[in-house]
């Protein structure tokens, strides 16, 4: 399993929040969700955005509690 490095998801919290302010849609989606990390990291930080999830591996739907931490959850190879 890989995990985000915190370098790593300190940059994307920077890319996404400037980038949310230009966003029409207001969704977001996190493929490859794994541990759902990044979900925890926005949630607070995106408030009124869709946040979806792409996951192909199906036990880190349950060992990661993905259904609690994403708006839509798409389970798909």
């Amino acid at each position: 399993m890989s995990y985000t490095s915190n370098s790593g998801k300190a940059w994307m919290e920077r890319l996404i929040k400037r980038l949310s302010k230009q966003c029409r849609n207001k969704s977001m989606l996190d493929a490859g969700a794994g541990t759902g990390s990044y979900s925890d990291l926005l949630r607070s930080k995106l408030a009124g955005f869709l946040l979806e999830g792409l996951e192909v591996w199906n036990p880190y739907i349950s060992q990661f509690h993905l259904h609690s931490k994403y708006d839509r959850l798409i389970v798909e190879d």
